[in-house]
């Protein structure tokens, strides 16, 4: 059984379906249903959490408490339903949820969805409420019981942003170069033997709600047949995309990148790869290391592309954000300045800030944002042009929704 397992995460777990959960229904009936779904819920987690530290058989039996629970589904349902922007009356949830189990297949299709990344396209899963109700399900017994791992970035609360802060941390240890890499083809890679085993859930658990059967029928967004060879890179291995791949290549990976045979620090989002090392020499080391621990994998057939080995003085590039030096000290000490990436998610969320903002404060909002940012971003940057070019977009979109909603209250 998982050693040193954080009990927290058993209240963790429904921290953010609470936060769903109530408040989203006006009825005072369904919310006061809802929330004594929740706290029985919240009782299996925490039952789970305690058998933990006592025999095998009492955490077959608490799991299958948690995985056999009605309040589980209800909860996980309008967590799932709420995700995709759905709501259902109590008759509908209580009518889907009394059908669904982890461990048989739930009929519901799967939705194939291409997503542009930082030059590649990821093919993801994009699941249905009874579906994502199962997969969520699951999702809290395997945080429960294994919780995330400490090298692992990629889960909510850490982020890009807290990833490069702790490289830059250990940047200023001391360890002045940078090795980067990914897993080719992480996703698909993995296999389903073994895995069972491996995170302590049933084998038709894992098969049903985790990954995609041959049977599963995969469609596009109009509901419409996509192509065999679409079909077939999502059904192999874990789909991409959903709760349960997150934690569980999480797992597999730090199988990978922790063992005591590295003497240098080692991060990790997703299957992004960083480790650091005071000399070329021993970053190079690690790469070599890292190539035989995952090209021995028992999860599946593992192996790293695009490594890059760099001076940290040069400067470099991780996820969305650039990690340069400051001409302006002596000291060269490493600073974070956002690139195209990074500002375009920025520019996302200025989109959400101004729609929410009233009628006569947009314009001024969007100019004072994006002068700051310009000002800001500018001096580091080389695709200033760029920044320019988003500064004139967002005074077109403060001004659309200004027309937009002056004709909607003629």
């Amino acid at each position: 059984m998982p050693g040193n397992v954080d009990k927290s995460c058993a209240i963790a777990a429904l921290t953010e379906g609470d936060r769903i959960l109530i408040g989203w229904w006006e009825h005072p009936d369904i919310r006061q249903w809802l929330e004594k779904h929740a706290h029985k819920y919240r009782e299996q987690l925490l039952g789970l959490a305690r058998a933990l530290t006592q025999s095998g058989p009492a955490v077959r039996e608490a799991q299958r408490a948690v995985l056999k629970s009605s309040s589980g589904r209800i909860c996980c349902f309008v967590h799932a339903a709420l995700k995709r922007g759905e709501k259902f009356s109590r008759e509908e949830i209580e009518e889907r949820t009394s059908a669904l189990r982890p461990w048989k297949a739930c009929g519901e299709p799967v939705t194939a969805v291409f997503v542009k990344g930082e030059g590649k396209t990821r093919l993801t899963a994009k699941l249905g409420p009874n579906r994502l109700c199962l997969n969520y399900l699951v999702r809290d017994v395997l945080l429960v019981m294994w919780g995330m791992p400490d090298d692992e970035y990629s889960c909510s609360g850490r982020g890009t942003h807290r990833l490069v802060q702790a490289i830059m941390a250990q940047i200023r240890r001391g360890s002045d170069w940078v090795g980067m890499a990914d897993v080719k083809d992480c996703f698909p890679s993995f296999r389903q033997e073994g895995l069972s085993k491996r995170i302590k859930l049933p084998e038709d658990v894992v098969q049903y709600a985790v990954f995609l059967r041959e049977d599963v029928e995969v469609q596009d967004h109009n509901g419409f047949p996509v192509a065999a060879s679409v079909r077939d890179t999502l059904r192999r291995g874990l789909p991409q995309g959903t709760p349960t791949s997150a934690i569980i290549s999480s797992l597999l990976l730090a199988d990978l990148t922790r063992p005591a045979a590295f003497d240098e620090a080692v991060f990790r989002y997703a299957d992004n790869l960083f480790w650091l090392g005071r000399d070329e020499a021993g970053v190079v080391a690690t790469l070599s290391t890292l190539k035989q621990s995952f090209g021995s994998a028992s999860a599946g057939e593992l192996t790293l592309h695009k490594i890059s080995i760099r001076n940290s003085d040069d400067g470099f590039k991780c996820l969305g954000y650039k990690v340069i030096t400051d001409p302006k000290t002596d000291t060269y000490v490493p600073r974070l300045y956002p690139c195209a990436t990074a500002f375009g998610r920025h520019w996302a969320r200025l989109q959400k800030v101004l729609s929410g903002v009233p009628l006569h404060l947009r314009q001024d909002l969007a100019l004072e944002l994006t002068e700051q940012w310009r000002l800001s971003w500018k001096a580091w940057d080389p695709s200033a042009d760029m920044i320019d070019r988003v500064f004139d977009q967002a005074l077109e979109l403060a001004s659309s929704l200004n027309e937009f909603e002056g004709a909607a209250h003629k």
